[in-house]
């Protein structure tokens, strides 16, 4: 005989749905469910519901967005959707991201796909409004998500100085070198790095 146990937030309701949630569900075991109907001392036989593994069936939300602009480029800051408890923080395999960029003068559309939860969008137009609005795809179901609420910013002034060009990295062993090509002599140059976070 199988050892049903009260559902936390569906006993005694008077409406026709309830909110389990708060049950601490393992997302990854099958779960199954049964209900019934009660009036005082009478109730209607255990209807079972199929089972479901809630990993299997959740809906993936938006990811968080944050912009920064640059004369010609924009970067962009995801978090991925389940930040803060949800099971998608917990999901080991991973999210590619969708992003579709516009220009608010034209409107014409592009789409850019990334795995990073930190990328840039190159060779904008300086002082533009662009608009963009992202969604995550969890890989290992192949499930899309919502899109984000769209986002604006414009791109700064355009630098006076050309960016330096064929930015190279070379790996031998544990050496690393970064080499580039540049026009301007008198010049110096900065360099820096941020460790992407492993999805």
């Amino acid at each position: 005989m199988e050892n049903w146990i009260k559902l936390p937030g569906c006993q005694h309701i008077m409406d026709t749905k309830c909110d389990f949630s708060s049950a601490n569900l393992d997302v990854y075991e099958e779960v199954k469910l049964h209900l019934r109907a009660e009036q005082g001392n009478s109730s209607s036989s255990w209807i079972e519901v199929d089972s479901f593994v809630p990993f299997k069936i959740a809906h993936v939300g938006p990811p968080a967005v944050h912009l920064e602009a640059e004369d010609k480029a924009i970067v962009i800051y995801i978090t991925r959707p389940g930040k803060g408890g949800n099971m998608w923080a917990l999901d080991d395999l991973g999210f590619t991201y969708s992003i579709d960029i516009w220009s608010n003068s034209s409107g014409v559309e592009k789409t850019v796909k990334t795995s990073y939860l930190t990328d840039k969008i190159f060779s904008l137009l300086p002082e533009t409004t662009y608009c963009l609005k992202v969604k995550a795809v969890q890989i290992g179901l192949g499930r899309h998500g919502a899109y984000s609420p769209v986002h604006c910013i414009n791109t700064t002034v355009a630098n006076k100085m050309p960016a330096p060009e064929n930015v190279k990295v070379y790996a031998d062993s544990k050496n690393y070198v970064l080499t580039w090509d540049y026009t301007y002599t008198n010049v110096t140059f900065k360099a820096q790095w941020l460790l992407e976070m492993k999805l």
